[in-house]
């Protein structure tokens, strides 16, 4: 019988040798840096020795488990990941930012062959446990997408023009930055989405935009011995083309919301009509400016007609043609087209010229013609109380609202006329925003070129920078008399004009409303009357 203390001391039979090989990474994976779409492989190498006292022999295989080192658990076979038990994984598919920055290792394990018990210890063995390798990170560059492209432009020889363009990428955790190029040439300070650029010659130059992140490698020496590298992508070269300074002006429309609208007309191509319906009568403010070079202009300016009423007509509005120099990035305004009453015409604050619109019929009489630039409105025909034509007055900062508004707003020195009285202009705008800025009425808005800055203070960033002055949001163009209506009768309302038009009563028309010149243009020719359209329109031609 075996003494009981050696029965305790006795081992149960078992294939776990612990004289096994010893189980250590060779070959460590390496990071990789790659491209979005394509495929990579990061490959780890384990051995088995045996101690060299030993007489073991390795009989068995490495097994192999590649993980992710965030999550520290096993990656999954599949189309993503393909060779996850292996010595090499390969990853198919990169995206960004997905897989940007990923970390994997390796695991080894030592599996020894399965000897039924009938080896001896010093043939087989099993490894100390389980080794990992490194850790290797997986770097996937950022896509780099032009969002929107820049445009040709042509512009005239000693022009300034702005580029435009956007881009995006795909990793957020990297910032963009940018430069311009013209003919290949890097140009200074143009880290923006935007650059502006002077033609200084005619011809054509290639302007491109170039968006790029930089990227260093991960773990990258800091001490300058590895380089970091820059991913960039560019935009289509776009032409740059420089001419002979033309004819062009700049037309800028604006509504009391700030909605904004422009266009751009050459008048080398032929003459240029402007109704309510370019902008849309939405749009109560049009200003104007000479893009490239002064510009000798002729204006024919016609207000509209006023309404009839039944076999009664309302008067004619009053029709004109001006000259005058169109001075390069000076704005002038337009009021009065797009609403189709009496055309006045500002050059910065300064109002330069007014032709008058129609006085509207009554029921027993017609409306008095406008008056143009200069002349003095008509008065109305027919009944017992036609309307009395605005006169030629003198004007100044201080005017009359016609008595066809009930109620305004009024600033000291104005007054608002009481039916059937027509009322006065002023000489120059008075809009409230500019003169709490401390800006007299008839002065430029600044010193140097701004954007457009609306009745409400707020500057319309789409507008173009140059010399402003007009002050909208008071400016006293309502100044047609209100005709005096009985339940019987229907009187017609004096034309808007420089003066208003009376307003009829006892069912006669309106009179008509006034022109007036303030001496800048040059009258080509003036008339009462003439225009027998309800649209107001002014027609650009070089002169």
């Amino acid at each position: 019988m075996i003494p009981a203390s050696l029965r305790l001391a006795r081992t149960p039979n078992t294939k776990l040798y612990l004289n096994g090989p010893i189980l250590s990474i060779v070959t460590n994976p390496s990071g990789v840096t790659t491209s979005v779409g394509n495929t990579v492989s990061i490959s780890g190498f384990a051995t088995a020795t045996f101690d060299q006292n030993s007489n073991g022999v390795v009989d068995g295989n490495i097994v192999y488990q590649w993980y992710n080192s965030s999550t520290n658990l096993p990656l999954v076979e599949g189309s993503k990941y393909v060779g996850t038990a292996t010595s090499t994984l390969t990853i198919n598919n990169t995206e960004s930012p997905q897989d940007h920055f990923d970390v994997f290792f390796v695991r080894a394990q030592y599996e020894p062959k399965d000897t039924g018990g009938n080896l001896n210890e010093s043939i087989a063995g099993n490894a100390y446990g389980t080794v990992d390798s490194n850790n290797a990170t997986l770097e996937v560059i950022p896509t780099i997408t032009i969002t929107t492209q820049p445009v040709s432009q042509t512009i005239g020889e000693g022009e300034t023009v702005t580029f435009t363009a956007a881009a995006s990428i795909s990793d957020t955790r990297y910032n963009l930055e940018y430069y311009w190029t013209v003919d290949g040439i890097i140009q200074p300070n143009s880290n923006s989405t935007s650059i502006s650029l002077t033609k200084s010659s005619i011809g054509t130059e290639k302007v491109q935009f170039h968006a790029y992140t930089t990227i260093c490698p991960s773990g990258s020496d800091t001490g300058g011995r590895v380089t970091c590298k820059n991913y960039i992508t560019s935009s289509n070269e776009v032409d740059f083309i420089g001419v002979a300074p033309r004819s062009i002006v700049k037309f800028e429309a604006f509504a009391t919301d700030n909605s904004y609208s422009s266009q751009e007309v050459n008048l080398d191509d032929g003459d240029f009509t402007l109704l309510d319906t370019v902008f849309g009568t939405n749009y109560n403010i049009i200003t104007f400016y000479a893009k490239e070079k002064d510009i000798p202009l002729e204006l024919t300016l016609k207000a509209s007609k006023g309404s009839n009423k039944g076999s009664f007509n309302g008067g004619e509005g009053g029709v004109s043609t001006i000259s005058l120099t169109l001075q390069e990035d000076v704005e002038y305004t337009l009021l009065g087209v797009t609403d189709n009453s009496a055309i006045f015409l500002y050059k910065g604050s300064e109002l330069y010229a007014v032709v008058g619109q129609g006085g509207s019929a009554g029921t027993s009489g017609n409306g008095g013609n406008g008056g143009g630039v200069g002349l003095a409105g008509a008065n109305a025909s027919g009944g017992s109380g036609p309307g009395t034509g605005g006169p030629t007055d003198s004007l100044s900062l201080n005017g009359i609202f016609g008595s066809t508004l009930s109620s305004v707003t009024l600033q000291s020195g104005d007054s608002l006329a009481t039916s059937p009285d027509g009322g006065r202009t002023i000489s120059c705008t008075k809009g409230s925003y500019w003169i709490d800025q401390g800006i007299s009425p008839c002065s430029n808005n600044s010193t140097s070129n701004i954007k457009f800055v609306n009745t409400d203070g707020t500057e319309i960033t789409s507008s173009d920078e140059i010399i402003r002055g007009f002050k909208p949001g008071y400016t006293i163009t309502t100044t047609a008399g209100q005709g005096v209506d009985t339940p019987s009768v229907d009187s017609g309302n004096g034309g808007n004009g420089a003066s208003g038009g009376d307003g009829g009563t006892n069912g006669s028309g309106g009179g008509g409303g006034s022109g007036y010149t303030g001496g800048s243009v040059q009258v080509i020719s003036t008339s009462s009357g003439g225009n027998s359209s309800n649209k107001s329109s002014v027609v650009f031609s070089i002169s």
